[in-house]
């Protein structure tokens, strides 16, 4: 069952910052951040079940994460974006805002382009989302 976090700002640690209306199903753990870092998750998120957040993610606003998807450490997630059953990012990667993650994709690089989807493994940029 999801926890609805509805409080103005979770601290843990000073280093773990969950923002307004997010909503966090059991089974997902979050690493706080490290090395100055903070593990940012924005407001009106949606993390579905048994997800991996690594130390000092940044997860945009109102970004939907699904089930048993992983995002490594220091990795950042723009703003209105969309990662797919099961889809990894592996550590310092970055998307930027509207950008969709098919179910099951690897992302292993960057991509500083917004409004794109992105596949497979290794994933690669397939279209401009309209």
């Amino acid at each position: 069952r999801g926890s609805n976090i509805s409080s103005r700002h979770i601290l843990h640690d000073n280093q773990l910052i969950i923002q307004n209306d997010s909503i966090i199903y059991s089974g997902t753990k979050i690493a706080k951040g490290i090395y100055g870092s903070d593990t940012l998750i924005g407001d009106h998120c949606n993390i579905g079940l048994n997800c991996v957040i690594g130390h000092g993610a940044k997860i945009g606003k109102k970004t939907t994460i699904c089930s048993n998807s992983s995002i490594g450490g220091f990795s950042e997630v723009g703003d209105t974006s969309y990662l797919g059953l099961g889809s990894v990012m592996i550590n310092r990667i970055s998307i930027k805002n509207n950008t969709r993650v098919a179910a099951g994709s690897v992302v292993l690089k960057s991509f500083y382009v917004d409004n794109i989807t992105i596949l497979g493994n290794p994933g690669k940029r397939f279209k401009i989302n309209g």
